[in-house]
């Protein structure tokens, strides 16, 4: 196991591989396990670098500011403590908002990003809770630091925001970062905001039929 000091935290990270670094960013409710399968793969040609996000797997939150900014803080301060200038990053769900953050607030950092099924809204805000947060609450009994009062300032923080949360519509414009778009088909990972993302992000590629035939089989 390993972890790296940063920004109040200790980041738990797994690394395989060599070659140029891809970081691979999980989404809500899981943690680096989730790229079990990827890391096997990617790592034959890639340093693949699977971390846990704050408040995630092995990873603690603290409480130093919005979510999506401390997290971004925790990807620079992991790149720093491994030695490495620009990498490949892939996520999906909220790694959507923090690859998007990320590669606006840090573009120097970022060599090329795959979003995969980002989340985001257009729209007001439900004044209920989704299903799958509550749920994802109902499986932190074993955090005690996850009191009612950090987990409804974490869902302000990630989601008061509207379209993909983390950032603007003017700054996905005028980001320049390489980027594959794969939208996503269900109600916290809208098909639309995958589009409206390929739309604005100039040097963006968009992937719409991944979940389809002949496209799902291929990649099995």
């Amino acid at each position: 196991m390993a972890y790296a000091p940063v920004n109040g935290t200790q980041i738990y990270y797994r690394t395989y591989g060599q070659g140029l670094p891809m970081v691979l960013v999980h989404g809500n409710g899981s943690n680096h396990l989730t790229w079990v399968y990827q890391t096997t793969y990617f790592s034959r040609w890639y340093r693949t670098i699977p971390p846990d996000l704050r408040g995630f797997g092995n990873t603690v939150d603290v409480h130093n500011g919005p979510y999506v900014t401390a997290a971004t803080d925790d990807f620079v301060g992991l790149l720093d403590h491994l030695g490495i200038d620009r990498c490949l990053v892939m996520g999906f769900c909220i790694g959507g908002p923090l690859i998007m953050h990320l590669a606006c607030a840090h573009p120097e950092r970022v060599q090329s990003a795959v979003v995969l099924q980002s989340i985001g809204r257009n729209g007001p805000l439900p004044a209920a809770k989704s299903a799958l947060f509550q749920e994802w609450c109902a499986g932190l009994k074993n955090h005690p630091e996850a009191t009612p009062e950090v987990l409804d300032a974490f869902y302000a923080n990630l989601y008061t925001q509207e379209f993909v949360y983390a950032i603007s519509r003017e700054q996905a414009a005028a980001c320049q970062t390489p980027m594959l778009m794969y939208p996503g088909n269900d109600g916290p990972h809208p098909y639309a905001i995958g589009e409206e993302l390929a739309k604005l992000v100039p040097n963006a590629e968009f992937h719409p039929d991944w979940k389809e035939e002949p496209a799902k089989s291929a990649a099995l």
